[in-house]
């Protein structure tokens, strides 16, 4: 059915303070994120409706809107369509009302964090002034050349020091000897997770996010420092919200570097060798394995944000349940998606099964190389057993509890 004329003549006009995000991929759909700063409200919308929004600026009537739409999706708007669009950008009051718009609502306080024994966090402020000055000091660190040849020179560094990864976890045996030597390595451990929760909330301010609390956060046995930042997911840009989930391992790189020249340049036997050995096993373990593709984690965002995709994980079972099903007689509904998220899908898994595994391998022989010297191999097994038997309980656990709701 052809809209009514009087219908296509009309201008309306999102209101100009909305931020539109990008639209990503997630299954066989296209979403995107849209924030009303002065509700405080956050929305998902559709692909094809962001396209919509992102032509009502009170210039161009429907008519010519349409037209562009039919161009790009080729489908053409009829009169329903347009008014399913209206209403519900109405509905959420993303559209201009003149001058006699009422007032927002003051949005509800938000209501405090849970805290128990064995979860919780505590608030220690806000990092905003902090961060901004941080930011404007340091504001060449994020250039597109300077970000890749830092990492470019950390990850030499790195290497060089690895090609001795048998003195070096040598020089870490003595740790487990002189045990007053810890101490440095956990306080300089310590201080490098601040800066990388720093460095993701100064990443965030840089491109247009903001970083509005810091504080301590615990899910026994783990107590670690946390930094929340917000507006990531609106970025325009996939290499902006890559940066912002890498930058907090790439201010661990740059905490490392001066212990690889420290190590190089001791002297064996040294006080200081086995302390800076020692740190630079835990930090390169630490950064691996954030790194390592799993929900919650930076390369799980790094890939999402260089993929342009939503929900990767979730998604990619989802694709799998499909296929499954595809290959045990039932209909094919993985021709939804397109050529190129089947492969993603697909490969997700393998990626992330095969990351883990290879992660899991190097931190079992580093503890072995360690720690067989000291204690002994039978004693580090069953370290490492409790410790992954402890680490399966609580996955299980939590799988129980989170079917239960």
């Amino acid at each position: 059915m052809t809209p009514a004329p009087e219908l296509l003549e009309q201008r309306p006009a999102v209101r100009p303070e909305i931020v539109l995000g990008p639209v990503l991929r997630r299954g066989p759909a296209q979403v995107c994120a849209v924030w009303d700063p002065r509700r405080d409200r956050r929305y998902e919308l559709s692909g094809r409706l962001r396209f919509v929004m992102g032509r009502l600026d009170g210039r161009r009537t429907l008519a010519d809107v349409g037209e562009e739409y039919r161009s790009t999706f080729g489908v053409r708007l009829d009169e329903q369509g347009w008014v399913r669009i209206l209403t519900a950008l109405g509905s959420r009051r993303l559209l201009t009302a003149g001058p006699d718009e009422a007032a927002p609502p003051s949005p509800p306080a938000e209501a405090p964090y849970p805290r128990t024994l064995r979860y919780g966090r505590v608030v220690l402020g806000d990092p905003s002034a902090l961060l901004e000055r941080w930011t404007a000091a340091l504001r060449p660190v994020f250039t597109r050349v300077f970000f890749g040849c830092a990492t470019a020179v950390f990850l030499a560094a790195l290497i060089a020091v690895g090609r001795h990864w048998q003195a070096l976890t040598a020089d870490a045996t003595a740790l487990l000897r002189r045990p007053v030597l810890l101490l440095p390595v956990v306080l300089l451990l310590a201080v490098s997770t601040v800066l990388h929760e720093l460095a993701h909330g100064m990443a965030a301010r840089q491109f247009g996010g903001a970083a509005t609390e810091i504080g301590i956060a615990w899910f026994l046995p783990a107590v670690f420092p946390y930094c929340k930042v917000e507006g990531v997911s609106l970025f325009p840009s996939r290499g902006h919200r890559a940066a912002t989930a890498f930058a907090g391992v790439f201010a661990n790189l740059a905490v490392l570097l001066p212990f690889c020249v420290l190590w190089w340049c001791t002297a064996p036997g040294g006080a200081l060798r086995p302390v800076a050995a020692g740190f630079l096993l835990a930090g390169v373990l630490a950064a691996a394995g954030n790194l390592l593709p799993l929900p919650g984690l930076d390369g799980y965002q790094v890939l999402g944000a260089a993929l342009n995709m939503s929900d990767l994980s979730a998604e990619s079972r989802r694709y799998l349940r499909l296929l499954i099903r595809k290959c045990t007689g039932g209909p094919d509904e993985t021709l939804a998606y397109p050529r190129w998220t089947r492969r993603v899908y697909g490969g997700y898994p393998l990626l992330a099964v095969g990351s883990v595994g290879a992660f899991v391998v190097a931190l079992v022989a580093v503890c072995f190389r360690v720690g067989t010297p000291v204690v002994g191999a039978t004693a580090v097994a069953a370290v490492v057993s409790l410790v992954t038997a402890a680490i399966l309980g609580a996955l299980v656990v939590r799988r129980v509890r989170a079917g239960a709701r």
